[in-house]
């Protein structure tokens, strides 16, 4: 026994602590990785420690041959934690293997509390044998049937175990690249093989025919195998690290190169395919077409609905526009609702408006948002390779011009390049720049256009109308730089100072004003604003302007953009004393279900209707119909753009008594008012009168 136990200790030595150092270097890794499955085969390692230490003290280092009650504690706990070594091993395998969610497996406590107390139970014959059989042979006895039951049962359950962990190991492994898991895989299969020799150990030692050499043999083996276990997961976390850091980089290269949001090529990339293209173009002698595309009204979507249903709305957009293109062609995303396209290879000219038909088509379609369907249209420009340019960025430029000649003829439409369309885009950008130091410049002006009131026989209000004193281009619409002034963001601003000095304006008429309606038109940016009624409610402070005699114009496109919002601030406008018309009636989405919902005082008669008065059969119906339906739901009715005394006498008739046009008083600047007042002072017949004899 002295040489079985000088050969069979070190070995035992050395397989515990390789187990100890294995599971130190296993919750080293957890503490860095943060894997489950490292901490889970730390506590299998640590366990195997434990029974190679309670399983030498119970049968090797203790008893010398002789087994006694202590013997059989080391017996239990070496069995009970060679047990739970199992279970731990399992569930971290199961982990990597995605086998994690199943219940007996991912529950690990109750996994090795059942592991360890069937390994306690499998002990208890021996002790129990050791207690009951006094005497050396019978000690003995109970010695050599301990050493079985240490090793056999084991043996025959982590062998199995540590070649199942294998499988999974390189099931993973065909997932990947790299040795770690390989060398990983091999060693947890070697090692449950190496585990199937102790079984032969105990049958050898249940024969009472110990094998000396071959058990410390089999012990040293259990170091080596511990090591490559240890190098492997190494090894295979090592791998791990450098595919992470090839990934990330990856990541930092595709979005260097794509947009974030629809993955496309961003215009780095784009320009460089585009120059790519643009090469293979001449070589061939072929065309080729860059299209710039934006989404209409985007922003109204944006701001409606909020910035997720616009982020998605923008990746159906990408996905409908590389549908519509060829897989060798490009879409590209520039930002915001900014899409570019590159048609490589064309026969002709027509075929890239054939394509652009095709593209502005398919967007047309209903978006499924949420629930939502939301319609959307672009506007889409098309520059050519050679006629419009001979470098990418000459073709991007030119191409972003022709779109912005797309949305001028009314946007959902294409416009294919042509030089002219520099001068305006030029003239355009000079505009831009004069209109953003115009308004600290003072250029602005006012001219006002009196409103009439048939019945009372007088002016009853006025409407303010802007106009730019340009230096270089003369007295300038508002046609001509409000849709600018929106677009560069400055239509909110130049709202506020219209509505504020025009309020001045009429309080420093004095006595004579009083009552006297002030008619003001907003823009969309403006009106959304959700800090207008107090906006409003300042500057009638600020100038001493009484409410009551406000009247702010909006047109019905304007007012149905977003409805809720629209409701909103017409309430809060309306508490107050503003009241509120509706311009334009007759040419936007006309609802009459909307004039019953909104808190609408007045509805302004579109010109166009008015012009039609004299012009032929049919021309006074939709005029009449719009009187009869505002005075059945209690409104007023102003009818604007009334030129002759034809026009004038129909309203009359018609009992719409509120009218402006150039027939009465066209819009004049504020120094010709007093003037307009002296002609007006004996009434509107005899202006009327006096007109009609000049």
């Amino acid at each position: 026994m002295e040489s079985f136990e000088r050969m069979i200790v070190p070995a035992l030595l050395i397989a515990a602590g390789g187990s100890f150092l294995l599971a130190g270097i296993l919750r080293l890794l957890h503490h860095l990785y943060r894997r489950r499955h490292l901490a889970e085969w730390s506590w299998s390692w640590f366990c195997q420690g434990i029974y190679v230490l309670a399983g030498g003290m119970a049968c090797v280092v203790l008893p010398e041959g002789k087994f006694s009650w202590y013997s059989g504690v080391f017996l239990a706990v070496a069995l009970g934690a060679g047990f739970c070594q199992v279970g731990w091993l399992l569930s971290g395998a199961s982990e990597i293997s995605g086998k994690g969610d199943h219940r007996f497996l991912s529950d690990t406590r109750w996994l090795a509390v059942i592991l360890a107390l069937s390994g306690a139970v499998l002990a208890l014959p021996a002790v129990l044998a050791g207690m009951a059989l006094p005497g050396g042979a019978a000690t003995s006895l109970a010695w050599w049937w301990a050493i079985f039951l240490l090793l056999a049962p084991r043996a025959l359950l982590a062998g199995p175990a540590f070649a199942v962990t294998a499988l999974w190991m390189w099931r993973v492994q065909a997932q990947h690249h790299g040795i770690g898991r390989r060398l990983l895989g091999l060693g947890f299969l070697v090692y449950g093989l190496h585990q199937l020799q102790y079984f032969i150990i105990a049958l050898l030692a249940f024969s009472r025919r110990p094998a000396e050499l071959y058990g410390a043999s089999v012990g040293f083996v259990d170091g080596l195998l511990q090591f490559v276990v240890g190098l492997g997961i190494v090894i295979w976390f090592l791998e791990e690290e450098r595919e992470e850091v090839v990934r990330a980089s990856q990541r930092i290269e595709h979005l260097a190169y794509h947009d974030s949001l629809t993955g496309l090529p961003n215009r780095k990339l784009f320009l460089d395919r585009l120059s790519q293209e643009l090469a293979a173009s001449r070589r061939r002698g072929s065309q080729l077409a860059v299209m710039f595309l934006d989404v209409d009204r985007f922003k109204v979507i944006n701001d409606s609905l909020g910035h997720g249903f616009g982020d998605e709305l923008l990746t159906g957009v990408a996905r409908r526009l590389r549908q519509s293109v060829r897989q060798a062609d490009t879409v590209g995303r520039l930002g915001g609702d900014e899409f570019v396209l590159l048609i490589a290879d064309l026969k002709r000219s027509e075929d890239a408006q054939a394509v652009a038909e095709k593209i502005l088509t398919g967007l047309r379609r209903p978006f499924q948002l949420h629930g939502h369907q939301i319609y959307v249209s672009a506007s889409l420009g098309i520059s050519l390779y050679p006629s419009d340019g001979s470098d990418a960025e000459q073709l991007l430029k030119h191409a972003d011009t022709a779109m912005y000649g797309a949305k001028d003829d009314g946007r959902d439409t294409l416009q294919v390049y042509n030089p002219m369309m520099s001068a305006r885009a030029l003239e355009r950008l000079d505009l831009e720049s004069d209109l953003r130091r115009a308004l600290a410049s003072e250029e602005f002006d006012f001219y006002f256009q009196p409103v009439f009131d048939l019945e009372r026989d007088a002016v009853d209000g006025v409407e303010a109308l802007i106009r730019w004193h340009h230096p270089g281009r003369g007295m300038l619409p508002p046609r001509d730089f409000l849709s600018l002034a929106e677009t560069i963001g400055m239509s909110h601003e130049l709202d506020l100072w219209v509505l504020e000095t025009a309020c001045r304006r009429i309080r420093d008429l004095g006595p004579g004003a009083a009552g006297l309606r002030l008619a003001v038109n907003l823009s969309a940016r403006a009106f959304h604003h959700p800090r207008l009624p107090r906006l409003v409610e300042q500057a009638c402070l600020r100038t001493g302007f009484d409410p009551t005699c406000l009247e702010l114009e909006v047109t019905e496109n304007l007012a149905m953009q977003n409805v809720e919002v629209t409701l909103t601030a017409l309430r809060a406008l309306k508490q107050l004393g503003v009241r509120i018309s509706i311009d334009d009636f007759g040419v936007g989405y006309s609802s009459l279900s909307y004039l019953r919902t909104f808190p609408i005082d007045t509805v302004k008669i579109d010109q166009s209707f008015i012009r039609s008065i004299g012009s032929g059969n049919g021309d006074k119906a939709i005029p009449r119909a719009v009187i009869v339906m505002a005075r059945s739901l209690q409104l007023e009715v102003i009818a604007e753009g009334v030129e002759t005394e034809e026009q004038l006498r129909f309203l009359e008739q018609e009992g719409c008594h509120r009218v402006q046009g150039f027939f009465l008083g066209r819009p004049m600047p504020w120094r010709q008012w007093e003037s307009f007042a002296e002609r007006t002072r004996d009434g509107l017949q005899q202006l009327v009168r006096s007109l009609a004899e000049g």
